[in-house]
């Protein structure tokens, strides 16, 4: 993920599952040629969490949740 980070223009198809603290999936995101814009991880103690991460993409498609898609309209 670090080397998708580093490289804004290398476009991947993925997955990022969200779990909780008993590593029980509570989201899942599908994406599609997407690249990634901005990638932080952060090492603070906040409540019962030492590490936080923020990813942030831009995706042809998503699918969030229980099948809600979005779609851009690349003009490619």
């Amino acid at each position: 993920m670090t080397e998708w980070a580093l490289n804004s223009r290398k476009y991947s198809d993925g997955v990022i599952i969200m779990l909780d603290q008993e590593n029980v999936p509570m989201e899942k995101v599908i994406f599609q040629n997407a690249t990634c814009v901005s990638f932080e991880i952060n090492y603070t103690e906040t409540g019962q969490r030492y590490v936080s991460t923020k990813l942030i993409i831009q995706a042809e498609n998503l699918i969030v949740g229980d099948g809600i898609s979005f779609s851009n309209e690349w003009i490619k």
